[in-house]
């Protein structure tokens, strides 16, 4: 795999990751991992941190694409 393919395939995936956290904080969804119940703070951290990762990865994919 080129590190262009890489970099676009990473970054859309942080990005869905954080697309979905933030779907799930505009309704209002709680979520639970069998008896574990995950915060709605959990999720501000998941939307901050794969926001970040698929920003990060668009851009080293224009780096490299130059």
């Amino acid at each position: 795999m080129s590190a262009k393919a890489y970099f676009v395939t990473s970054s859309a995936a942080f990005a869905l990751l954080a697309l979905g956290h933030a779907w799930r904080l505009l309704q209002g969804w709680s979520l639970h991992l069998g008896p574990l119940s995950i915060p709605t703070w959990a999720s501000w951290i998941v939307l901050l941190a794969g926001a970040t990762l698929g920003g990060w990865g668009l851009m080293l994919y224009r780096r490299t694409a130059a």
